[in-house]
C-alpha cells in the first residue's frame, strides 16, 4: 500500500480541527469509523461515551474513512501540536500511489466544497504531500549541503538496472583478455556467471552491448584449443570464412570444422561505468524516481568530500556519500561532520545520512542520535535502498497519524447517570 497527504492549518472553531475535518468527509458520503464506533457504543451502553483520553505529545489520528468511490481506499485524518496551532493530516491510503492520488485529490475536493475554510481549502495547506519541503531542498538545502540544483536527473541512463550491470561488468573485467580487451565466449558465459553467484540471464550481455557497456564480436574459434582465430562484423562475415580454403593456426583443421560463437569484450565506457560511482548515483535515482520522487541531486560532491548527493523524500533530506572502493578511516567521519554541520542549518525537516561502500562493515563513529546513518552495501544497494526507503515512509506515517487512532471512551457510568 501507498500514501499521500496534504497537511492543513485550519482557523480557529467550535470543535477541533482534525474533527472538523472528518465531519466534512462525513457529510459527503464516507464512511467513518468514530461513526460507527460511537453508533455500536450507544447501541450497548446508552450515554455511555466519553471523550478519548487525554493523548500523548505528538500526533494521534481522530478518524479513519472509507471513500464512497474507493471502498478498497482508506482516508486517515491525523491531528498533532505545533508552535503556530493544531496541524491537521489528511493521508489517502491506496493500493499504488496512482490510488492514492485518486483518493487524495477526491478528499481535498470533499473538503474543500463543504466550505470548511472561507475563500477556499488552499489557503490552509502548509504542506502537499511533501511538495513544501521538495521546494526549501532546491532553494535552502542543497546549498547548506555544499551542493546546486542544476536540474533533476543524470541524463541517459547507461543501463536499466545498474546493479545488475555493474556486477556483470566486474566479472567482464576479471575474465582473461581477449584481442587486448577482458572477454568471454557465448558458449562459455552461462557457466562463468553461474560461477560468480551474479543473478543475470546470457542476455543480459546483449542489453549491455546496446547500452554501449560491452562490444560485441562475431568470431570463429579453434575447435582444440579454444583460441579465436577470426573476427567479423556479424555472422555472415564468420560464415564466409568459414568457406574459404585456410586452415587453423592453431590445430591445422580446415575453418569449415572450427565453431562459430559470439565474444563478449568490455568496453572503454564499461570500464568506465564500473570503475566509478555512477551506477551506485543510478540505482539510487531508479529508486527515488520509482516512489515519486524528483527532488534530488546526485551528480556532484560537497567541498571536502562530505557528501555525493542529496535527496527529499517524504520530509526527509537523505544525504548520500558514495564511497570509494577503499575509502579511508578519516572518510566516515568526515561525512559524519558535515551531517551534523547540515542538521543545524536544516530546519523542518529530518536528516539521515546514507553511507555506500562496497561492504556494510563500514564503522560509522558515534554520533548525535538525531542524525542517524545507515550503511548500505552496493551488492545489495537495491534492496536495501528500498528496505531504506520503505523505513523513511513509514517514519514520516508515524509523523502524521501518530500509529494511535484516539476514539471516544465507552463508559458504563451512562446506564445510572440515566436512572
Amino acid at each position: 500500500m501507498d500514501f499521500e497527504y496534504v497537511e492543513l492549518e485550519l482557523p480557529p472553531g467550535e470543535a477541533p480541527p482534525g474533527r472538523r475535518v472528518a465531519s466534512a468527509l462525513v457529510q459527503s458520503g464516507y464512511q467513518s469509523l468514530g461513526e460507527d464506533y460511537a453508533a455500536l457504543v450507544r447501541r450497548y451502553l446508552p450515554g455511555g461515551l466519553r471523550p478519548p483520553a487525554d493523548a500523548a505529545p505528538g500526533a494521534r489520528t481522530v478518524d479513519v474513512l472509507i471513500p464512497p468511490a474507493s471502498p478498497s481506499a482508506r482516508i486517515l485524518v491525523g491531528e498533532r501540536a505545533a508552535d503556530g496551532g493544531p496541524i491537521v493530516a489528511v493521508v489517502a491510503i491506496g493500493r499504488s500511489l496512482e490510488d492514492a492520488h485518486r483518493t487524495g485529490t477526491a478528499a481535498k475536493v470533499a473538503i474543500d466544497t463543504r466550505g470548511l475554510v472561507s475563500g477556499g481549502l488552499a489557503r490552509c495547506i502548509v504542506n502537499d504531500n511533501g511538495r513544501h519541503s521538495a521546494t526549501r531542498f532546491r532553494t535552502e538545502w542543497l546549498r547548506a549541503l555544499g551542493l546546486e540544483h542544476r536540474g533533476d536527473g543524470l541524463g541517459p541512463a547507461g543501463s536499466s538496472r545498474p546493479v545488475l550491470a555493474a556486477q556483470v561488468l566486474r566479472v567482464l573485467r576479471g575474465a582473461p583478455p581477449v584481442l587486448d580487451r577482458p572477454a568471454v565466449l557465448r558458449s562459455r558465459l552461462e557457466a562463468t556467471l553461474a560461477e560468480s553467484r551474479v543473478p543475470a540471464e546470457p542476455d543480459t550481455l546483449e542489453s549491455l552491448a546496446a547500452d554501449g557497456l560491452v562490444e560485441k564480436s562475431f568470431v570463429l574459434v579453434c575447435r582444440q584449443t579454444g583460441q579465436v582465430v577470426g573476427v567479423g562484423q556479424d555472422a555472415a562475415d564468420v560464415q564466409q570464412a568459414m568457406r574459404v580454403a585456410l586452415r587453423c593456426p592453431h590445430c591445422r583443421s580446415p575453418l569449415r570444422d572450427e565453431l562459430q560463437d559470439v565474444l563478449y569484450s568490455l568496453s572503454e565506457a564499461g570500464d568506465e561505468f564500473v570503475s566509478s560511482t555512477r551506477w551506485i548515483r543510478r540505482t539510487v535515482e531508479a529508486a527515488l524516481r520509482r516512489r515519486g520522487c524528483e527532488a534530488f541531486v546526485l551528480d556532484q560532491r560537497a567541498p571536502g568530500g562530505r557528501a555525493d548527493g542529496a535527496a527529499c523524500y517524504h520530509d526527509t533530506v537523505l544525504v548520500f556519500r558514495l564511497a570509494d572502493p577503499a575509502p579511508g578511516a578519516g572518510d566516515p567521519r568526515a561525512f559524519l561532520e558535515g551531517l551534523r554541520d547540515a542538521r543545524g542549518a536544516i530546519r523542518g525537516a529530518a536528516v539521515r545520512g546514507v553511507y555506500v561502500a562496497d561492504t556494510s562493515d563500514v564503522e560509522i563513529p558515534a554520533g548525535d542520535a538525531a542524525v542517524p546513518v545507515t550503511v548500505l552495501s552496493s551488492a545489495r544497494l537495491e534492496d536495501d535502498l528500498d528496505r531504506l526507503l520503505r523505513e523513511v515512509e513509514r517514519d514520516n506515517f508515524a509523523r502524521l497519524t501518530g500509529m494511535v487512532v484516539a476514539l471516544p471512551r465507552p463508559h458504563p457510568g451512562g446506564f445510572l447517570e440515566e436512572g
